[in-house]
């Protein structure tokens, strides 16, 4: 999968002026907050590159990077729970080692795909479930094969992956629910003769939609001249039609060499967006990009204004599956340009930073409730900095971005840009920003976050009263993005406990009477939010019972009083309930004083049974034996 994901991630992250200073990671804004990283994997362990991160719509996330074992470098993924790093789980276990960099995808409820290079050809193993083993791997190229691209539907779990191979770019399908890749006949290419996706610049990248197809674009040399060639992925085969989207001409200059493709589609995919760099006939490279509409692309767009972007330099992609999202370059004088997608359009360029004289690798990541956030790195220091927004395409002009925040840790050392930067984010709007820092022998994967603002939990069941001094507290958590670190439960204004589950149970036996309840939540950002304050009602005293019997034979007389203290310090009589024994109804009232005569169904020695209840379901029982007769 590409670093820059299209439709399931948040983010959107840069930094308003180059001038603009630097907040710490912790640093709240109107949409959320920023956490700063957490260790993966390393520093001692060998690590090398990361390979790439995924997160699908309901929040399950997943990274993967290249570390040594048994004396070589292999793929390895650790999963996330609330931007949280799990442990480190080889992938490639008894083969050789791996080549280039692994890339994952993951839907919701944990489906998951993994895709990596080595020696021995492209591998692809999958994961039905969380908890279930992974396929055997699965061969989908030859010795040679390299650069994977892989994305997978964050809701169905269908998949592509792209790669090239012997000069080619190939691709393959995973349908929804099965753990085996088909893999396509033929090539992508726009001219099988022609040289495709070798190297870096030429690499395919392939984005998948929510109906199951998907597309995938990538760098072809014609000659001398490189291409952009942009081919839709139907299921088990590509499309016929293949279109070349570098422009031959824009904004009055001759179109050149193009390169470094991004792709991004919607869930309608029927459209698109595809990005590029290209040289011009003034001399100048530039990024640029085009909407794809079915088997066309529509009229060709500068980016950043048309300024010139760095030799290495490429746009990236992040797009939800409305289509709306953002697209990031870096200008040659190290100015980070970020442009919004929004209602069918690439808005002007806003100048987010600058990095001038290092690769900043500025992507970002875009939600589908329109919550993104963007990060590069920034110079001097190597550090990564990060910037959320709250998009809303409702609105007549795109919103603005909030304060950068650094989320690399400085005792870590360097951001390299050779180590790799990934984003992605759930549908709606946590995210996370994956990266390296360390030189080689050194280095640790790590992984910061951004957090959407706690919701408060809903209490429940505190309508009633309970008879036990040791009740078993409930309360429903939000059911969007991720769940939180923990809960802090505070019973009389006094901290009672810290559960990371939706109940407790206090460890100290409560008064009886009534008690208020809180619960504070918390995430590992530092943000805190309080439920509505409620109130604990505790009463496990039985009522009081005074019950006389009058009379004998035919009939019975059963005159008698009941209480129970009232709320707050009790719950009441609730009812008194008198049974004779002989088959008739019970007579039922809520008098805290009766005297009832009853004549006897039938004869023999009966139990007459008297039971007031309060309303906590304590009981006070009166029974005693008659001995009636019918005449």
């Amino acid at each position: 999968m590409s670093p820059i994901r299209s439709r399931r991630r948040i983010v959107a992250l840069c930094a308003l002026a180059c001038t603009a200073s630097l907040v710490a990671a912790a640093q709240a804004s109107a949409a959320g907050l920023f956490a700063g990283a957490l260790t993966v994997d390393g520093p001692a362990n060998g690590v090398t590159l990361l390979g790439d991160v995924d997160m699908a719509s309901d929040s399950s996330a997943v990274v993967a990077y290249v570390r040594s074992d048994e004396g070589a470098a292999h793929a390895f993924i650790s999963k996330l729970a609330s931007g949280v790093p799990q442990g480190a789980i080889r992938v490639d276990a008894g083969q050789p080692a791996v080549l280039g960099k692994p890339v994952v995808g993951i839907s919701s409820g944990g489906r998951m795909t993994v895709v990596y290079a080595n020696s021995a050809g492209l591998w692809a193993r999958v994961q039905i479930t969380p908890g279930q083993p992974f396929s055997a791997p699965q061969q989908l190229g030859v010795a040679g094969a390299n650069s994977p691209s892989v994305d997978m539907a964050p809701i169905t779990g269908v998949a592509y992956v792209a790669w090239a191979e012997n000069g080619s770019v190939r691709a393959a399908y995973l349908p929804r629910r099965v753990t085996s890749y088909t893999v396509y006949k033929g090539t992508a290419n726009i001219n099988p003769a022609n040289g495709a996706g070798s190297g870096p610049e030429m690499a395919p990248k392939v984005s998948t939609s929510a109906d199951g197809t998907g597309v995938v674009a990538f760098g072809e040399l014609d000659g001398t001249t490189a291409r952009i060639g942009v081919r839709r992925l139907v299921r088990g085969a590509f499309s016929t039609a293949v279109m070349s989207a570098a422009p031959a001409a824009l904004n009055g200059h001759a179109g050149g060499s193009a390169n470094r493709p991004a792709i991004a589609m919607q869930a309608d995919s029927s459209f698109a967006w595809v990005a590029f760099s290209q040289s011009f006939s003034d001399g100048v490279r530039r990024a640029v990009v085009r909407r794809v509409r079915a088997s066309t692309l529509e009229a060709p767009q500068a980016l950043a204004g048309g300024a010139a972007i760095g030799a290495s330099a490429g746009p990236t992609i992040a797009a939800n599956d409305r289509g709306s999202g953002i697209i990031n370059v870096q200008g040659a004088d190290g100015t980070i340009w970020a442009s919004i997608i929004r209602r069918s359009a690439v808005t002007a360029a806003t100048a987010l930073g600058s990095s001038p004289g290092h690769d900043a690798i500025p992507a970002s990541s875009f939600a589908v409730d329109q919550l993104g956030v963007s990060a590069w790195l920034q110079a001097p220091g190597h550090g990564v900095v990060a910037r959320n927004i709250a998009e809303d395409d409702v609105l007549p002009a795109p919103a603005s971005f909030g304060a950068a925040a650094t989320l690399s840790v400085p005792a870590l050392g360097a951001v390299q840009p050779d180590g790799g930067l990934a984003l992605a984010n759930d549908r709606y709007g946590d995210s996370v920003i994956a990266f390296t820092q360390g030189p080689l022998g050194s280095r640790t994967v790590v992984v910061a976050s951004f957090s959407l603002p706690l919701k408060p939990v809903r209490l429940i069941g505190l309508s009633g009263w309970r008879k036990t001094l040791l009740p078993t507290l409930k309360w429903w958590a939000s059911s969007q993005g991720w769940p939180v670190q923990g809960y802090r439960v505070y019973i009389d204004k006094l901290l009672a406990g810290s559960p990371t589950t939706t109940s407790f149970t206090p460890v100290s036996a409560l008064g009886e009477g009534t008690h208020t309840l809180r619960v504070e939540s918390f995430d590992r950002a530092g943000q805190v939010i309080s439920s509505a304050l409620g109130e604990v009602k505790i009463d496990t005293t039985i009522p009081l019972l005074a019950v006389k019997l009058g009379g004998a034979g035919k009939s019975v007389t059963v005159t008698g009083s009941a209480s129970d203290a009232r709320p707050p310090n009790g719950s009441g009589l609730a009812s008194v309930r008198v049974s004779f024994g002989d088959g008739s109804p019970s007579i039922v009232g809520k008098s805290s004083s009766f005297k009832l005569k009853h004549s006897f169904l039938r004869s023999g020695r009966l139990t007459v049974t008297v039971t007031a209840t309060d309303g906590a379901g304590n009981k006070a029982v009166f029974s005693a034996k008659v001995k009636a007769k019918r005449s």
